[in-house]
């Protein structure tokens, strides 16, 4: 698709005073100059591409403080990994690279898994609120939607074969105003041909049946049944393990520092326990997976981390969710730049509450503030006006 190159650096002009250019190389638009602060580069981005865009992007613009950012130290070296020339070099211990470890292991394959923190799970793949999604506000023809489809259908198979617990709950959006519900009827065909089955309409009594805790303001839903709960680090332990049991070798604490890359082909990949050579890399390095594409030189893409805050309540907050709900039209779903969230019943028991939205330079910040939990509490309240901070037990 052709980038309209002259349109976005009009764009960045007015918005940087010519500080920051766009130019395309290779096929990829790329964006090269100095912004006042992390918030001016993420602008830069959003300028330049956006969820509907076609085209690669990668953000190389530099803002003060990124100078002051310090990397995370490499773990302890040794040549414990020296020599080794495994078929599959799989780089990454999340839910996702999980999940391809105990796929490979099932076709007889030489796997060698790295992964540089002390076990799995321990970044987006435990930090997260455990719902599986059913695919509500993704488009046709994009491969989140694709994937998202096919990933929803078989975690039933998936968590039976593994025994983790997973509930097929169902998703609730409620609306103000009974005036509401018959509009609703008009959205099925909608949701039909979006591919999500069994959708329904549901009037004030029986929604408020379902789930007694939703705000009495809220006089109708739309239920799909589609979306579930699960404990996301617990899946990916399960995988992990099932893996390792059928003779995936998994490195801790062990970090890609580099690659030898030539002709398109990555002859080397250096790591802190010593250089081995693959027959083929995969990439599951999670937000790092920009880092590790531009090692091998298959850069074509940036990061613009997010992190939001979710709140974990006491399992006596029960009686306010069964399932996963949440109020539309609110501060919780009308903002563009958002999580969404909603109010969440874990596979424990207990209540989930979260998150919201906050941009962050830093790839590891797993910060909490009290203003994040309040602003999460504050938007949710709309749709559970019972939701009490008295009852939080933990917040990650």
């Amino acid at each position: 698709m052709r980038i309209p190159l002259k349109k976005i650096n009009r764009a960045l002009k007015k918005r940087f005073g010519g500080r920051v250019q766009a130019v395309v190389e290779r096929g990829v638009l790329v964006l090269r100059g100095s912004a006042e602060d992390w918030d001016g580069v993420v602008a830069a981005g959003r300028l330049a591409a956006s969820p509907k865009s076609r085209w690669y992007t990668v953000n190389e613009v530099t803002w003060p403080g990124a100078a002051q950012r310090q990397p995370k130290p490499v773990p302890q070296t040794d040549e414990s990994l020296a020599g080794r020339a495994p078929d599959v070099l799989l780089i990454g211990a999340g839910v996702t690279g999980a999940a391809i470890a105990r796929e490979l292991m099932r076709r007889n394959v030489d796997l060698l898994w790295v992964e540089k923190e002390h076990d799995v799970a321990l970044h987006a793949s435990s930090r997260n609120d455990g719902m599986v999604h059913p695919g509500v506000d993704l488009h046709k023809g994009t491969a989140k939607y694709h994937y998202n489809r096919l990933g929803n259908r078989m975690y039933g198979g998936v968590c039976a074969a593994l025994g983790v617990p997973f509930r097929r709950t169902g998703q609730y959006l409620c609306f103000k105003g009974r005036a509401m519900r018959p509009l609703l009827y008009f959205t099925l065909p909608y949701w039909k041909w979006l591919g999500l089955s069994g959708v329904r309409v549901l009037g004030d009594k029986a929604l408020h049946a379902a789930e007694p805790g939703v705000d009495e303001a809220l006089h109708c839903g739309l239920l799909f049944p589609q979306a579930g709960i699960v404990c996301p680090y617990g899946l990916t332990i399960a995988m992990a393990e099932n893996a390792v049991q059928n003779g995936a070798h998994l490195s801790l604490d062990t970090c890609v520092t580099g690659m030898d890359v030539e002709n398109g082909r990555i002859l080397a990949v250096h790591t802190n326990r010593g250089t081995v050579r693959p027959r083929i890399v995969i990439n599951a390095a999670g937000v790092f997976c920009e880092d590790i594409a531009q090692m091998a030189q298959d850069h074509f893409f940036s990061i613009h981390p997010r992190k939001g805050t979710n709140a974990i309540l006491d399992k006596k907050a029960k009686r306010m969710v069964r399932t996963i709900y949440s109020g539309m039209g609110t501060t919780a779903t009308k903002t563009v730049h958002s999580k969404g969230g909603g109010i969440v019943s874990t596979v424990d028991g207990n209540v989930l509450v979260g998150p919201d939205a906050v941009e962050t330079p830093e790839k590891e910040d797993f910060s909490t503030s009290v203003q994040s939990v309040r602003a999460t509490f504050e938007k949710q309240r709309h749709a559970a006006p019972a939701l009490r901070e008295s009852d939080i037990i933990t917040y990650f």
